[in-house]
């Protein structure tokens, strides 16, 4: 089981024996969290609009982008690119859209992606199954996803 949540992750390696779940092994990071990805993709946003434009974020505004970025890294599961838009922050009161493709979203990640695969071998090694390989283990997760999502 896969957990990406607010602030935190947790992977738990589980097998189901006559009809009860046994935990295999658990790990978890605390310093990763569904809320870091929320950050990064403000970050962009706070970087594009002082280097391209000079315009610097008050606090309240940094805020609403902030949950505006919580919402669009929610619809950007269900789609290939979202957009984020900072009202009248540019000259003439105009408007600044962001477009995050999936791509995008993946790179300014990277790092904690990383960290998430960590804790996924972690997990794996605890296991008594340590010749999971690491594909299977994400067939698994993925499909403990799903599982979770369509509930």
């Amino acid at each position: 089981m896969y957990d990406l949540g607010a602030g935190t992750f947790d992977v738990t390696l589980l097998r189901i024996e006559n009809q009860c779940y046994v935990v295999e092994a658990t790990s978890g990071a605390q310093n990763i969290g569904g809320q870091d990805f929320t950050n990064k993709m403000t970050l962009e946003i706070k970087d594009a609009l002082e280097l391209l434009h000079s315009v610097i974020l008050t606090p309240a505004q940094i805020q609403k982008v902030n949950r505006d970025c919580e919402a669009a890294k929610i619809d950007l599961t269900g789609t290939r690119f979202v957009t984020v838009t900072v009202e009248g922050v540019l000259p003439g009161n105009k408007n600044y859209v962001h477009k995050f493709e999936r791509e995008l979203f993946e790179l300014i990640n990277k790092d904690r992606f990383e960290e998430t695969i960590q804790v996924v071998k972690t997990v794996n090694q605890k296991s008594h199954f340590p010749n999971l390989t690491l594909y299977f283990a994400f067939k698994i997760v993925f499909f403990s996803f799903i599982f979770r999502f369509l509930r």
